[in-house]
């Protein structure tokens, strides 16, 4: 995850955004400092899909950290 955040500063993006189902990482992306911004159910077997966000500071900060402002414009990054 370090390698993904460090690869979008590079690219000049400021936050990422990423999705886990209950069953995959949610926990994972909470100890990385991911702020859970909504969860909804109706997933076949009683899962339930998070999604994160975590604003990136250039000087190698990756404090996790909500900013509505952010949400206007969002740069998406593919590895």
């Amino acid at each position: 995850m370090r390698a993904a955040e460090d690869e979008a500063v590079a690219r000049g993006c400021t936050s990422m955004i990423v999705s886990s189902m209950s069953f995959q990482a949610p926990g994972f992306y909470r100890r990385q400092g991911y702020l859970e911004t909504g969860s909804g159910g109706g997933i076949p077997g009683g899962h339930t899909r998070h999604h994160f966000f975590k604003e990136l500071g250039a000087d190698g900060d990756r404090q996790g950290r909500f900013v509505e402002s952010r949400w206007a414009k969002t740069t998406t990054l593919s590895l």
